[in-house]
């Protein structure tokens, strides 16, 4: 009877140490399947790791991330490049984008505006936005220069 008890009490300490403070909330349209609540019932918690999530990590740090492209804009052009910008900045496209260009128009400390064709887009850090056939994801800001991504819209997943 005790040893049935103890591991009732190891089995529950072990699933409140797998869903410690530490790591991010479940989301509520992501349901949890059986084996992933069987596995965190049973591995210890330095060995559980976090779930797949489909949104690549992007740093939220001041730190600067190197823009694959560097600051050349006419990398741009076909409608897939990493940049590295200050305002103003007009980012020129292939017509055949869908857009001809975007501008960008303020930089704040995880923040920037782009101005399209139908009016300004403001964007904070991490998020995917998108014009015609052209999206973009601020990727970090240091000192006034943001990097950002600029790709096919059909790859924007938010």
């Amino acid at each position: 009877m005790h040893r049935t008890a103890a591991l009732a009490v190891l089995a529950a300490a072990l699933t409140l140490t797998a869903c410690g403070a530490d790591e991010p909330a479940s989301k509520p349209d992501a349901p949890t399947t059986t084996a992933e609540a069987s596995t965190a019932a049973t591995e210890p918690a330095a060995e559980a790791s976090p779930s797949a999530d489909p949104t690549p990590s992007l740093p939220l740090d001041d730190s600067p991330l190197d823009a694959a492209d560097g600051d050349d804009i006419e990398a741009c052009y076909d409608g897939e490049c990493e940049v590295a910008v200050t305002a103003p900045t007009v980012v020129p496209f292939d017509p055949d984008t869908g857009i001809e260009s975007y501008t960008i128009e303020e930089i704040g400390e995880d923040s920037m505006v782009i101005g399209t064709h139908l009016g300004p887009v403001q964007s904070g850090i991490g998020t995917c936005s998108a014009v015609n056939d052209v999206a973009f994801t601020l990727r970090s800001v240091t000192d006034g220069t943001a990097v950002v991504a600029f790709f096919p819209a059909d790859s924007c997943e938010n």
